[in-house]
């Protein structure tokens, strides 16, 4: 049989999800690529174990080593590093895993978000060389250590990207006026609203996890858990204090809290990961949460209150400027001090009868994205 040359009917969309950086920029590209595997066939490539919980059967992803397996990180519940190649070593063996995988699956479009050319530089050549259109995803908060990571390696790689998409209301974006954080993107900066959750039935989430109608339901987390110990403690010991609510804490899969760390109660239930965490944190009364940007919208998006309590070390990181411009559109609780979290949790509590919040943000994020790639398909 003569071979026929089949035309393809749905274009390819390669996601590289970044090892080496916070869990909250692959849940945001998770999100995106299960949105868009409706009409696109999505490809995620991660070195995150996480990646497995994150993704559901609408995407597919495939999992390289992560950096930690090959030293190039703290080591978490691994005696040795997995291979036994130096730094320069390391980086080629990622390089060479990643190129494969494009070249293979050979994508119309690539996306990632943050380390724009990889934490070491891995994508770097495989972005120059691609043919695909290449869209960079930004949270829309740039605190001093985006702005320097940024600089350092934008000004070599920004030129192959087609468009840096900021998913973000505009308004709340330092990609906002005249003057731009980050001069390699100026001209290819586009807001396309912020990436939220799909809407979540709240009376059937309080349902599936057995609360109450009328109790109000507290969901703590801290997710990915690094620097909130102290936090999560104060949130077991607000939950003691308050047995008329009730409580679920979630450590994170980096917390060095260990089993038993914080007590569970009979109003008090202690999780090391969920992967549904982000539905409770639409359908809860009150989210206590650090103020990562996922968290933040999947509250906001089914209308619970906040209270941030930030992890990160600099007062004046990501977590506290997001938090901070969010509270001019919605009710978010700013705390600078853990132990504040006791106050702030009964003045809020006062508060959850008035009903659920309302945002007046921008949320067209996901929308907005598709249109991009739908438009390029148009003018092709």
């Amino acid at each position: 049989m003569d071979h026929v040359n089949v035309k393809r009917i749905r274009k390819k969309i390669l996601f590289f999800a970044q090892d080496g950086v916070g869990l909250g920029h692959t849940r945001r590209l998770c999100r995106i690529a299960e949105f868009l595997s409706t009409e696109y066939t999505t490809l995620i490539v991660s070195g995150k174990r996480e990646i497995s919980w994150m993704t559901s059967k609408k995407t597919e992803f495939l999992r390289i080593p992560s950096w930690k397996s090959l030293g190039l990180g703290p080591l978490v519940g691994e005696a040795t590093p997995l291979f036994d190649l130096d730094h320069g070593a390391a980086v080629a063996f990622v390089r060479s895993q990643c190129e494969s995988i494009e070249r293979a699956f050979d994508p119309d479009y690539i996306f990632v978000d943050y380390a724009l050319g990889g934490m070491f530089g891995e994508l770097h050549e495989l972005l120059l060389r691609s043919r695909a259109r290449k869209y960079m995803i930004m949270r829309g908060v740039v605190d001093q250590d985006d702005a320097d990571m940024f600089q350092k390696h934008a000004p070599g790689i920004a030129h192959a990207f087609d468009s840096i998409l900021v998913a973000a209301d505009e308004r709340t974006s330092d990609f906002s006026g005249a003057h731009h954080p980050i001069p390699a993107f100026a001209g290819k900066t586009r807001h396309v609203g912020y990436v939220i959750p799909a809407k979540v039935d709240t009376s059937l989430e309080r349902e599936k996890n057995g609360i109450p109608a009328g109790q109000t339901w507290v969901v703590c987390s801290a997710g990915g858990g690094t620097n909130a110990e102290k936090f999560l403690r104060q949130c077991g010991e607000i939950a003691r204090r308050h047995p008329e609510a009730f409580f679920d804490i979630v450590l994170g899969p980096y917390s060095d809290i260990g089993a038993g760390g914080i007590p569970a109660s009979g109003n008090c239930r202690v999780h090391t990961v969920l992967e549904y965490v982000p539905a409770m944190h639409a359908a809860c009364d009150i989210a206590i949460i650090n103020g990562g940007y996922n968290a933040m919208l999947e509250a906001i998006s089914g209308g619970a209150r906040i209270i941030v309590v930030p992890n990160q070390k600099k007062k004046d990181g990501e977590q506290v400027l997001h938090a901070r411009r969010l509270a001019d559109f919605y009710p978010v609780t700013l705390l600078s001090d853990v132990e504040k979290l006791g106050d702030a949790f009964v003045r809020e509590v006062a508060l959850v009868d008035a009903g659920r919040a309302k945002a007046l943000l921008d949320m067209g994020g996901l929308e907005r994205i598709k249109n991009i790639l739908d438009d390029t398909l148009t003018k092709s």
